[in-house]
């Protein structure tokens, strides 16, 4: 497995063995109260690791569908020694099909309906998260939201909480256009700059991300408004 699959992999297995940990020593000290105090961090965590994943993942479905000819027939073209259209490559496209659904459609497809759901809610821990309110529970009554969720829009301005499902939907694009044209490498390089320009167009009039420093400046206002009154 590759460097960029195993960063998220050993962060994820990192967290749920801390989380683990965690949980047990509540549970054995009877402390009922927070025993799930890090579940939803821990579901943020797991966030975080299929967003870095999912162009490896997918790339890799197709990947197992793709052949090359030879004189000696069709072979998988990562693996010349599996021939295509036999039981063993037959068993693969089979499992690769069933995880470019899953994995390919049903990551997007969860996303936006977590965003879809919760875009109120969202909105609101993020502009306070904008004033640097989004902190504590008693100032956030979507507190523990924005802990499972955060990693989908904590990037983002309030009003673009959005743009990580379009950048998502601009990964799966990218997979698909590379592994469908893989035999037309031009094509298929012309195709991905277009993407990316579109992309970059769009970024560019919509500004979605988030600025720091003139968070940071809004801040200070607020707070010598609220120290002059």
């Amino acid at each position: 497995m590759s460097l960029p699959a195993l960063v998220p992999l050993c962060v994820l297995i990192a967290n749920l063995i801390v989380v683990g940990w965690k949980l047990a020593c509540r549970k054995s000290a009877g402390d009922q109260r927070s025993l799930w105090k890090h579940v939803d961090a821990g579901f943020g965590f797991i966030i975080l690791a299929w967003l870095f994943l999912y162009i490896l993942v997918v790339g890799k479905g197709f990947e197992i569908q793709q052949c090359r000819e030879t004189g000696e027939g069709p072979v998988l073209r990562v693996d010349p020694q599996i021939e295509c259209g036999d039981d063993t490559h037959s068993a693969f496209v089979f499992v690769a099909n069933i995880l470019l659904l899953i994995y390919g459609l049903g990551i997007p497809v969860l996303f936006g309906v977590l965003l879809w759901r919760y875009g109120p809610a969202i909105q609101y821990d993020q502009a306070l998260r904008e004033r640097g309110m989004a902190g504590s529970r008693d100032t956030n009554a979507f507190f523990n939201l924005g802990k499972r969720l955060r990693r989908l829009y904590f990037k983002y301005k309030s009003e673009a909480y959005y743009w990580s499902e379009l950048i998502l939907l601009r990964k799966a694009l990218l997979v698909v256009v590379a592994a469908q044209l893989f035999k037309k490498p031009l094509l298929a390089a012309s195709a991905i700059l277009c993407s990316l320009f579109v992309a970059y167009t769009l970024q560019l009039l919509y500004n979605p991300y988030r600025s720091h420093t003139q968070e940071k400046a809004k801040q200070d206002a607020q707070k010598a408004t609220e120290t002059q009154r």
